[in-house]
């Protein structure tokens, strides 16, 4: 059985996919510190155990620009299709898993989950087909599945605004999966979600959160 762990890019991140500057959480810079913060979050859960998942980063851009993010123990794997439903789909026909292999996509806008609820992603999946982590923004930060959804079974989830938790989570029931609800969790996806976690910054292990702890440290007193 093989444990996966999936870290799925923010298009933001990348200088080229970078759409201009709506909204705080919409800068490359922003996104940059999410993605390192993510993979260090990742990476950390990697070095904890014997069954420790092996780490996929799906990528959007230039591949190059990525591995010199990513330590060399990761992975690559091109972003292929339009939509965030085709991305994961694409994911796994590439990574072709077993039916008791377990698979784990996690976004990047939440570099401040801990390492226990990733854990408990894997600990759904061993009696659940399927595993999500709800936003409270009605988005979702983590999706898990064991051994592969039907091809296409996410294709009319709305995955840009609060739809996207009921839509994945009736996509899911509609393929006859089993699911697994971790706990609700808050996304940083604008100005208040970003002073939120700067004010319950204290409750964090020190060393974790270094590059957002740096952002939200020189942004202070802006």
């Amino acid at each position: 059985m093989n444990r996966r762990l999936v870290v799925v890019a923010d298009r933001n991140a990348h200088p080229v996919f970078c759409p201009g500057e709506s909204g705080v959480a919409e800068q490359p810079e922003l996104s940059q510190v999410f993605l390192k913060d993510t993979l260090a979050l990742s990476s950390s859960l990697h070095a904890g155990t014997a069954d420790a998942p092996a780490l996929i980063l799906a990528y959007c851009g230039e591949r190059e620009w990525y591995q010199h993010r990513a330590s060399s123990y990761w992975l690559l794997l091109p972003q292929m299709g339009s939509t965030v439903a085709q991305w994961l789909d694409n994911v796994l026909i590439a990574l072709a898993p077993e039916p008791d292999d377990e698979t784990v996509f996690l976004g990047t806008r939440t570099p401040h989950l801990s390492c226990r609820l990733l854990e408990q992603a894997f600990d759904g999946l061993a009696r659940f087909d399927s595993v999500v982590g709800p936003c409270e923004q009605g988005s979702v930060y983590l999706l898990g599945v064991r051994g592969r959804w039907p091809t296409g079974c996410l294709a009319d989830a709305d995955w840009q605004g609060k739809r996207t938790l009921p839509d994945v989570r009736q996509a899911l029931r509609r393929a006859r999966l089993s699911c697994a609800a971790l706990g609700r969790h808050y996304g940083l996806y604008d100005t208040d979600d970003l002073e939120r976690l700067r004010l319950h910054l204290h409750e964090y292990a020190e060393g974790t959160l270094k590059n957002t702890r740096h952002f939200l440290s020189g942004h202070e007193n802006q």
